[in-house]
């Protein structure tokens, strides 16, 4: 399944600091208030490892991303609101 990847901590995305190594840039996305990456989890397991590696993370439903990538995974590194 695929989610938007984001870090809480970049509050402004930077187009080229990825939110981790896993992460894939969305083609033709350049808004720097809008999720510009991806990353693909297909199972509990790769979850799992994805959270042993990087610690707490928030998943969401992104309301404004196109619906074929509804859900986002927020990498909590920071304080979020």
């Amino acid at each position: 399944m695929k989610f938007i990847i984001s870090r809480a901590s970049d509050f402004i995305e930077s187009e080229d600091v990825k939110p981790c190594k896993e992460s894939i840039k969305i083609p033709g996305k350049k808004d720097i208030f809008e999720r510009n990456w991806l990353i693909e989890i297909n199972s509990i397991q790769e979850l799992i490892n994805f959270i042993d590696t990087y610690g707490r993370i928030i998943i969401d439903k992104e309301k404004k991303i196109p619906f074929e990538i509804p859900y986002e995974i927020i990498i909590y590194d920071d304080w979020v609101e």
